[in-house]
């Protein structure tokens, strides 16, 4: 999941994989996944790093950087 969240992360961003500014529009990426076997709070509570923040609302699972972790 870290390492979704940190693609995701940088394509967010205005730079280029070597973290240079790229002077191009941001694209967002965002990843989906369909849970059929499992719910959506079974497959969260298996998430144990500390990089990210991890929350459930209804059918949805919602993983992201944890910001005060990545950018203090």
């Amino acid at each position: 999941m870290t390492m979704l969240c940190l693609a995701a992360d940088r394509a967010n961003t205005d730079v280029d994989p070597d973290g240079e500014p790229r002077g191009m529009p941001v694209v967002i990426e965002y990843f989906n996944f369909l849970l059929d076997q499992v719910s959506a709070e079974e497959f969260a509570a298996e998430i144990k790093d500390p990089d990210v923040v991890v929350s459930v609302e209804g059918d949805f699972l919602t993983v992201a950087l944890d910001l005060a972790v990545w950018r203090p």
